[in-house]
């Protein structure tokens, strides 16, 4: 039976794994680039694709959990098996994008699925750019990009003939953009970017794909430009539908103690904040806050010995802990510290 498929969501890290390879009988096919560092693991049972581990690139990632979810029988493509969907003959194993149900979720990050994007095409979106408005696809991590690009193409078929850009600001691809910054041997800025590649100094959205590919190729050597976070990340809380934002105070491994507990209490009393839910994260959310209340308010949570947690990016956010062997009577293991040292080795 198809095991889960996950994606790991982390700047700098592209990993993808799908199905099940705990079958040692299994074929085993593998390849690696060492030089940019991909590597590709399938298992064959029966002639059919049963598990895949993606790690450095995630481009085929749909291709495959499409064939393993409907048990395609990989025979007449075996040999090309591991170059992935642009080698395979698409009359015997189908486009991937047409493999998939009109209620499968293909960005994971908005919950868009293919449907969602076949009746954009359908309201009159003519560009991919019009559909990333209309659906929030390809919005996110972009790890879905090329399975929503290639729904919108065979949606559209030949009404498209759209050059597709990174922005409509600029003619460059998303490819030419992350190529440059690829190549390059030192750290830029945001800015040297945008002149280097002639972009337009006031279009927002393009300053935060810039910052997050620069992160993403020189994780921590790159420094953060907090005018090109995005507007959560740059404002240490979430934005409602309302106007008002909430925010999140760190609770490693859902630990607490009465005098955060009483500190986060008082300060909820005094700044009349309406909401206060626990989050399925195990941590304290403070709901319903104007926006001139959130620097006096993370003044007052910093000095009680608490600083904000991942609630705002895309980031490792929360590691969530039973209370393990220290208190369970059928406990196992120390699970509470292991989730805390664990929110330790990702935060920073």
């Amino acid at each position: 039976s198809f095991e889960y498929s996950t994606r790991l969501k982390v700047s700098g890290t592209d990993v993808f794994s799908a199905g099940n390879f705990s079958n040692k009988d299994d074929e085993v096919l593998i390849s690696f680039d060492e030089t940019n560092r991909i590597r590709k693991r399938l298992t064959i049972n029966n002639n059919c694709l049963a598990s895949a581990v993606l790690i450095g690139d995630s481009s085929d990632s749909f291709f495959y959990e499409e064939l393993i979810k409907n048990k395609t029988d990989i025979s007449s493509i075996r040999k090309t098996l591991l170059f992935g969907e642009i080698r395979m003959n698409t009359e015997e194993v189908g486009n991937a994008s047409e493999m998939l149900a009109d209620d499968d979720q293909v960005c994971g990050c908005l919950g868009v699925t293919k449907g969602d994007i076949t009746k954009a095409v359908e309201s009159g979106c003519k560009s991919f750019d019009e559909v990333k408005k209309k659906t929030g696809c390809s919005t996110g991590c972009g790890g879905c990009h090329s399975v929503s690009k290639q729904i919108f193409e065979f949606s559209i078929g030949s009404q498209s003939t759209e050059k597709e850009t990174l922005c409509s600001c600029t003619d460059l691809s998303t490819q030419n953009v992350r190529k440059y910054i690829r190549d390059l041997t030192e750290v830029k800025t945001v800015k040297e970017v945008r002149k280097a590649l002639k972009f337009s100094d006031s279009c927002e959205p393009c300053g935060h794909a810039i910052n997050y590919y620069l992160s993403s190729q020189f994780n921590e050597r790159y420094i953060h430009n907090d005018k090109e976070r995005p507007h959560n990340e740059m404002m240490h809380a979430n934005l409602q539908n309302d106007g008002t934002y909430s925010i999140v105070p760190q609770m490693q491994g859902g630990l607490t103690t009465p005098d955060e507990l009483k500190a986060l209490a008082d300060i909820a009393v005094k700044y009349e904040v309406p909401t206060v839910k626990v989050t399925g994260g195990q941590r304290i959310d403070l709901l319903g806050i104007p926006k001139d209340k959130l620097d006096p308010m993370w003044k007052e949570i910093s000095d009680a010995g608490m600083e904000s947690g991942y609630a705002y990016g895309k980031a490792t956010r929360t590691c969530k802990s039973c209370v393990g062997s220290e208190h369970c009577l059928m406990g196992t293991q120390d699970s509470m510290s292991l989730a805390v040292k664990m929110e330790d080795a990702v935060w920073s």
